[in-house]
């Protein structure tokens, strides 16, 4: 195994005030829940392993068939701990059977974190032993109780994934317990590794409160297919009929074809099927059916 990632989803979610007590993680959205969101959009072969930390009764409830549904995806299951550090820590040694090089570790409330971010933190992992994304603050800040200013300079913003060299973050987590970290750059700092900071992407937002889950929505990647299409047909020369281009009659030569031998529209028709992953028009249409003999392309 050279690239492993952990998936923290052991979270109550308490803080997220929603229609029934389910935790944010397992919440739907259309029909797949943000676990599944996250890895439905998570490229193919990116891990060599993925371990989800959550509950077990969690699990059977709102993981069912997980594995099946994404297959292409080496999917383990670890029960999850008293809090995030606890969670983590049973993730890092469930890996250690398979001894990983790398680890990303990530929380399963954060579903639009990205594949090129993803793969950037991977990269850097070849020089430096544990890298975060991060991200700045555009507003205003202050102490609640005595309304000091804060140089919003000195703030960042830490994200996940996180990424470490397995070992390192193995012996953190070996090192140091019962410290309720919030991440696991927090671990690795304390015995002694510098983090890497890389610029994150607000897109990358946690879901903790209903507003977020609004936004969530709204920022959700809606995947697009394509499709190209094109069509070459002999010019009939000796032919007294019109030109005929995307149903439009024009005053010139008609092209040779079965049909009425229409460009405009087979190009598109190939266009449509190539972004459905469907065959060509010839497949669909074929030129020795006689119900397309002399008919127009509009049916196509």
């Amino acid at each position: 195994m050279h690239t492993a990632l952990i998936l923290l989803a052991g979270g109550s979610g308490k803080r997220l005030s929603y229609r029934t007590n389910t935790p944010k993680q397992f919440i739907n959205i259309g029909s797949k829940n943000i676990v599944e969101y996250f890895l439905d959009n998570l490229d193919k072969n990116i891990f060599d392993i993925i371990v989800i930390v959550c509950d077990s009764k969690l699990r059977k409830k709102h993981l069912t068939d997980l594995k099946k549904k994404f297959f292409w995806h080496n999917i383990h299951f670890t029960q999850s701990g008293f809090n995030r550090q606890d969670s983590s820590k049973r993730g890092i040694f469930f890996l250690n059977k398979f001894k990983p090089k790398k680890v990303l570790i990530h929380d399963a409330a954060r579903p639009l974190a990205n594949n090129k971010l993803i793969k950037k933190l991977i990269k850097n992992i070849n020089t430096s032993l544990v890298c975060a994304p991060y991200i700045l603050l555009n507003d205003y800040v202050k102490y609640k109780i005595n309304e000091e200013m804060i140089n919003n300079n000195s703030l960042i913003l830490i994200q996940t994934p996180q990424a470490f060299s397995y070992k390192v973050v193995f012996k953190a987590h070996k090192m140091i317990r019962n410290n309720n970290a919030k991440d696991d750059t927090t671990l690795t700092e304390k015995i002694g590794v510098k983090t890497k900071l890389i610029k994150g992407s607000k897109r990358n937002i946690k879901i903790t409160y209903k507003e977020d889950l609004e936004i969530f929505n709204l920022l959700k990647r809606k995947k697009r297919r394509y499709g190209i299409g094109y069509d070459i047909h002999k010019i009939d020369l000796n032919s007294k009929k019109k030109l005929i281009l995307c149903g439009v009659k024009i005053n010139h030569a008609p092209l040779i074809g079965h049909s009425d031998a229409d460009v405009g529209y087979h190009a598109i028709c190939d266009s449509i099927f190539g972004s459905l992953s469907l065959r060509d028009i010839g497949y669909y249409f074929k030129n020795t059916d006689k119900r397309w003999k002399n008919a127009s392309s509009k049916k196509f």
